[in-house]
């Protein structure tokens, strides 16, 4: 939706984009936009009724159930030190990997660590996400490329007032950053999530509001890139730091779309972490980074609705990064 002549140039770039690519993308006036949804205000907007969300956490036990029917493994609470590339076609990939010690007492991971000697293969895809600049470099590959772990806080509208939300509602991205900024998503599990803000994580898995990690932030650090990225990008970054800790601030990013909303509406949700590839000259990538190097492919950078398209995605690896096989 378009809530000033500024963004409807903008949403028709979308509209026209969408059309290309053969999706059924239908511009709608600001009364059309508001019969589908009442409490929005827009001056325009396209509407895309083949729009969907998932159950991505069953969609995940689905493929874990079918690996393992399949013969495959799943290791959890494992850790790949080094990977050595397999020096001929009959040679295979070796990975030196660091497992987690299960406490048989209690069956849950213990903090003691037992090293496994190796684990052969002769392809290798790796999609690590938050740790994926890591695998690479563990292969011995260089990489200009280094991931920034951004945390994405998000409400929960109040249940009395889910009402104002009949389905998903974005605001028009900003173009030159790969965030949607605050939106509206009804869930399947019932309920409507606003947000995410994004701002810088301290720590590549820190979903608590004041993680931090010491070696994750020394990374980001001596990284040339987050110093380009905030310097280029501290207008915004001023913004996101604002919306984090004033809920006022946030508010009023969401209320451009929804005005009716009060921050009584507003109730804490669980934060996200989105795994950012940065470039050593502080861009942020919005497309897809794959390396591959003989018979490893390294997917570095996947940015959203990475896991709605992770199926489409596997396709794309297999047909064009696989073709060995």
């Amino acid at each position: 939706a378009a809530v000033d002549d500024f963004e409807k140039e903008r949403l028709m770039a979308l509209w026209e984009r969408g059309k290309s690519h053969g999706l059924n993308v239908q511009k709608v006036s600001a009364h059309e936009a508001r019969s589908l949804e009442p409490a929005v205000c827009a001056k325009a907007g396209i509407w895309i009724p083949e729009t969907g969300i998932i159950d991505y956490p069953e969609v995940a036990r689905t493929l874990a159930d079918l690996i393992v029917k399949k013969g495959g493994h799943i290791y959890l609470g494992t850790h790949v030190k080094r990977i050595v590339p397999g020096l001929s076609v009959g040679d295979p990939i070796r990975l030196e990997v660091l497992r987690k010690q299960k406490d048989r007492a209690s069956s849950k991971m213990a903090s003691q660590i037992d090293e496994v000697n190796e684990v052969k293969t002769y392809a290798l895809v790796a999609a690590a996400g938050l740790w994926s600049d890591h695998l690479l470099r563990a292969a011995g590959l260089s990489s200009e490329i280094q991931i920034i772990p951004f945390r994405g806080m998000y409400a929960r509208l109040r249940r009395e007032r889910e009402t104002l939300v009949r389905g998903l509602i974005y605001p028009v991205p900003n173009p030159e950053l790969p965030f949607l900024g605050v939106h509206f998503t009804r869930v399947l599990r019932g309920g409507v999530h606003v947000g995410p803000n994004a701002m810088f994580a301290l720590k590549r898995e820190g979903y608590e509001r004041w993680s931090i990690d010491l070696r994750d932030l020394w990374e980001m650090l001596r990284f040339p890139g987050t110093y380009r990225l905030a310097l280029r990008y501290r207008g915004e970054g001023i913004r996101e730091l604002l919306r984090a800790f004033w809920p006022s601030a946030f508010l009023r990013s969401a209320r451009r779309l929804l005005p009716d909303l009060t921050n009584d509406d507003l109730l804490p949700e669980a934060p996200g972490i989105r795994a950012q590839a940065v470039t050593r000259h502080g861009a942020l990538l919005d497309d897809f980074y794959i390396v591959r190097s003989g018979r490893m492919v390294h997917i570095v950078n996947a940015p959203s609705p990475a896991a709605t398209a992770a199926l489409a995605i596997a396709e794309y690896v297999v047909e064009k990064e696989l073709t060995w096989l």
